[in-house]
């Protein structure tokens, strides 16, 4: 599970991409809008995370005001796919999760 991910999100507001990594439960990543940091668990097929999000570019994000999310996402060979929520909001963003390489140290 632990590598560096691109992913596609869409919402109601619109669509975009940015980068995931995950390691060892710990979920980081951004966009030229928001970066996200949170944490992740897995059960069976099913990845569960929680992310902060921090506006730190101009432009809109298709999770509008949000400062946090909530994804369930089905794992499969082609990547993971799901729902993230925004907590106290009736939008959610269909995210697909697509592993582009290994972590490595050095």
């Amino acid at each position: 599970m632990n590598g560096i991910y691109h992913v596609d999100f869409s919402s109601p507001l619109g669509s975009g991409s940015g980068t995931v990594y995950l390691e060892n439960g710990i979920l980081r990543g951004g966009d030229a809008v928001v970066a996200y940091c949170g944490t992740y668990l897995l059960d069976g097929d099913t990845l569960n995370a929680r992310a902060k999000i921090i506006k730190h570019g101009a432009g809109f994000s298709i999770l509008g005001d949000a400062t946090s999310l909530a994804f369930q996402g089905k794992i499969s060979s082609g990547g993971i796919s799901g729902i993230a929520s925004i907590p106290g909001s009736n939008l959610q963003a269909k995210i697909s999760l697509y592993k582009i390489a290994e972590l490595t140290r050095g």
